[in-house]
């Protein structure tokens, strides 16, 4: 098994199956989101940049995350680590960027999956998740709640409704994505290297329709 890059809207369910595969597979998983939101949270000079920015529910410009990705990627590629990132490249110039930095490496493999979900359940979910302050777990108010109310399963955390998440910002995010990375799904569809997946169902759904393609591929490639 190689890495993957994990792509679809905002509520698509992303963060959800990255940590499953994260524990099934032991696998080092981040989101650009989580690392933006730590480096708001430390108050550095990029948090204090983005801040506004990520508030509003708006993207970071391309050369900033670009960076700050691609320098996490080439430490996990030089450790030997397999990898799941969720949510980049968010454009297509940050797809090129990406594509040019993995092909220093073709001893290292890494796939595309697709989340694919329509706008009203990702808008349903979006407004309805809530995350750890400590470890950045996520769940939902319905579909995956917590044992206890506001408190994380995994570290007794905090769990806090993110800004970007509210009813305005929510919509105002998926429309970023709706001109953004959906152009990106629909440019790499048909590759060898991309899987796509139907996520309007439960977490499970997709964590088997996953481990259903994924085996398919592998037992192609024998």
């Amino acid at each position: 098994m190689g890495s993957y890059i994990l792509l679809g809207s905002p509520g698509a369910g992303k963060g959800l199956l990255g940590q499953h595969m994260k524990e099934q597979y032991e696998m080092e998983y981040f989101s650009s989101g989580d690392i933006l939101r730590s480096e708001v949270a430390n108050e550095t000079e990029i948090g204090i940049e983005i801040k506004t920015t990520m508030a509003e529910g708006g993207q970071v410009n391309d050369e900033l995350i670009t960076q700050i990705v691609l320098k996490k990627l080439e430490a996990l590629i030089l450790s030997s680590k397999k990898f799941i990132i969720d949510g980049f490249p968010q454009t297509l110039i940050q797809l090129e960027s990406l594509q040019q930095f993995l092909a220093l490496y073709p001893a290292f493999p890494v796939a595309f999956v697709c989340v694919e979900v329509d706008r009203e359940t990702a808008f349903k979910r979006m407004t309805g998740r809530i995350s750890c302050l400590n470890c950045q777990k996520v769940y939902h108010r319905q579909n995956d709640p917590p044992l206890y109310d506001d408190q994380c399963d995994s570290c007794d955390g905090a769990l806090v409704a993110r800004e970007s998440d509210q009813n305005e910002k929510a919509a105002k995010r998926l429309d970023l994505f709706e001109n953004s990375t959906k152009k990106i799904m629909e440019l790499i569809k048909g590759r060898s290297d991309t899987l796509c997946i139907d996520a309007n169902g439960t977490i499970r759904d997709s964590r088997e329709k996953f481990l259903k393609v994924h085996n398919a591929i592998q037992h192609h490639k024998k």
